[in-house]
């Protein structure tokens, strides 16, 4: 055994109670955890619509602007190149960000170990060394799993900055692409 991994007094109910109430928040937390990662996932989808609508609206100049020669004009050659890179971006982060909604299989706590493993005729010390070992395995692997959708997410976030920046530059460039192709 380590430092922090002590047994519990087995006179001191007081110990038990705490410890168990400490477990079941953490095991909690990992669950409002999931939900907030959810909440995430909505918001980004939110803006991936409002960049949609900025898209649309950096690129209503393509009527006027004659993409497939580039070579008459520097400006033109660069509007086809940003409006590529963000037209790719913005797939690649609606993808990841659908493909981060998919359902995400968190372990519970499963009460009913108790009565098969016959633990109901254990003392109040065993059943909460149990509980609490059950309780931080599952906030373990449930914090392991979420931990790798919120890396995927903070990847998913970089690539959508770039498009922002495409996106910027678009409609800057267009400005003078326009100018260009005329």
């Amino acid at each position: 055994m380590d430092d922090e991994t002590k047994i519990i007094p087995a006179d001191d109910e007081k110990s038990v109670d705490i410890c168990m109430d400490i477990a079941r928040l953490e095991y909690e937390y990992s669950f409002r955890r999931a939900e907030k990662y959810d909440n995430k996932i909505y918001v980004l989808l939110t803006v991936c619509g409002f960049i949609l609508v900025m898209l649309t609206g950096a690129v209503g100049n393509i009527g006027e602007i004659d993409i497939l020669s580039p070579f008459k004009s520097g400006w033109i050659a660069a509007y086809d190149v940003l409006l590529a890179l963000c037209v790719i971006g913005v797939i690649v982060v609606l993808m990841r960000l659908i493909y981060g909604m998919r359902g995400l299989n968190l372990k519970r706590h499963d009460s009913g170990k108790l009565i098969k493993l016959g633990m109901l005729s254990q003392s109040k010390r065993a059943i909460a060394i149990f509980t609490i070992t059950q309780y931080e395995n599952a906030k373990e692997y449930n914090n392991a799993q979420i931990g790798r959708r919120y890396k995927s997410l903070d990847r998913t976030v970089k690539i959508l900055r770039m498009v922002v920046i495409l996106l910027v530059a678009i409609t800057i460039v267009s400005r003078f692409a326009v100018k260009a192709g005329l």
